[in-house]
């Protein structure tokens, strides 16, 4: 008589045939017990058995407890537990399964779990690796996969690691990929990289690829790469190309991001990146941002730089209607910061104005719904006039909840005001 074991399960839901009941579940296999999971309320069975994630089994058992004896504690799954159940079904080709496996541990175990999964995949085969780091959860896990991945598959056939980076179109896996395929690029031969992403045929997903290369290669390297910037032909690609540059800048020089903005033509681009330049430029040296910003006549430029100042004092900023039409100018044409693409759908579409901010709030709220790490990389894509006290707020309380080294790393990078950073930091303090 084959033994049965008990296991603790979340039921989502309930299916009949033939008089048995069928659980929908994750197992997680231990040497010692089978340990099923999935979302819902907590039931203890009998298992019977097993088999592509379904278990079928006889009526719930629940086990006889004394009255007033502490009901048994729901058993902890180890990471090496986590990862060899992982392993098993990458082997299946179950990589959404995969994925699932890792709910079972806390977020900051996550990571390691993820990057030791995805290098062990692409050791053996690149390409199938990726399919298991576009279905890992979105935020670190996913990023820590990529990153992996693409380097391998950069080490086997450049450009089909290209290919395969703008062939993702989920958004949140999308951009992991891209931001991987950027950085390993750029680390190389940064020249021949965004030569090699220009030649692509325009599409929302190449500006995003462009825009992160763009942005990761000032980083490394700012006199090469604006030069390489300006002496691109007039155009859209020559306006992604410095506007992310820019806009990489102005997050940690913004004095020095000013005569980057002064190449773009007059219009949406150079507005934008004057209000981002003013309101990080007000919290290294209000004196100095002030000074600059009330250095142009009366007209759009003044009028974008100030609402920049206003924005990282914590005043109205682009939430007033009539300073938002002021720099909508310039028209609607495909841009891409951070390598988020404007005016295609992606996080900068939405048009200036009341209806701008309440996009945005909805796009956010539905960022930082799958992960704070996603939100964060959509927050650090807006121009920072768009980036509000509440959603900085909000993304701080939630991040420090499961990963407080990375939320305090995020913070010190793109929040440059002290006094800010600590302010954002009481709503974490207990």
């Amino acid at each position: 008589m084959a033994v049965r074991r008990l296991a603790a399960m979340r039921v989502t839901g309930l299916r009949r045939r033939e008089g048995r009941v069928h659980y929908p579940m994750r197992c997680v296999t231990s040497p010692t017990f089978r340990f099923c999971r999935a979302a819902g309320p907590i039931a203890l069975i009998a298992l019977s058995g097993c088999a592509g994630g379904v278990a079928t089994i006889g009526p719930p058992r629940m086990p006889k407890v004394a009255p007033g004896a502490p009901v048994p504690a729901e058993p902890k799954v180890t990471a090496s537990e986590v990862l060899a159940t992982a392993s098993a079904r990458v082997a299946q080709d179950d990589f959404a399964g995969a994925a699932d496996a890792l709910g079972a541990l806390p977020a900051a175990e996550r990571v390691g779990v993820a990057r030791e999964l995805a290098e062990s995949a692409a050791a053996r085969d690149p390409w199938r690796a990726g399919r298991l780091a576009v279905a890992m959860p979105e935020g670190d896990p996913q990023a820590a996969a990529a990153e992996v991945v693409v380097r391998a598959m950069l080490a086997r056939d450049p450009d089909a690691t290209v290919r395969w980076a703008l062939a993702a179109t989920d958004p949140a896996a999308g951009f992991a990929v891209r931001r991987a395929v950027a950085e390993q690029f750029v680390q190389g031969d940064a020249t021949a990289a965004l030569e090699r992403f220009t030649a692509v045929p325009i599409s929302p997903e190449r500006d995003s690829l462009l825009a992160l290369a763009a942005a990761a290669w000032v980083r490394h390297d700012r006199t090469t790469a604006l030069a390489w910037g300006r002496a691109l032909p007039a155009g859209e690609t020559r306006a992604l190309a410095i506007s992310s540059m820019g806009f990489e800048i102005a997050q940690t020089a913004p004095e020095r991001a000013v005569e980057v903005a002064e190449t773009l033509p007059e219009g949406h681009d150079r507005w934008q990146l004057f209000s981002a330049i003013g309101q990080t430029w007000v919290a290294r040296d209000p004196e100095a941002a002030w000074s600059w910003a009330r250095g142009f006549p009366e007209g759009e430029a003044r009028t974008a730089a100030v609402a920049g100042i206003e924005t990282g004092l914590g005043g109205a900023g682009l939430r007033n209607p009539a300073l938002a039409a002021g720099l909508a100018g310039g028209g609607a044409r495909r841009v891409a910061v951070g390598g988020t693409v404007a005016g295609a759908g992606g996080a900068g579409a939405p048009a200036p104005g009341l209806a701008r901010e309440d996009a945005l709030r909805r796009q956010f709220e539905e960022m930082l719904r799958r992960s704070p790490r996603l939100a964060a990389d959509w927050l650090t894509s807006l121009p920072s006039p768009d980036r509000s006290d509440e959603m900085l707020a909000r993304l701080t309380r939630e991040w420090f909840a499961t990963d407080p080294g990375a939320a305090r790393k995020w913070l010190q990078l793109n929040v440059p005001s002290r006094a800010q950073r600590e302010f954002l930091l009481q709503g974490v303090r207990p």
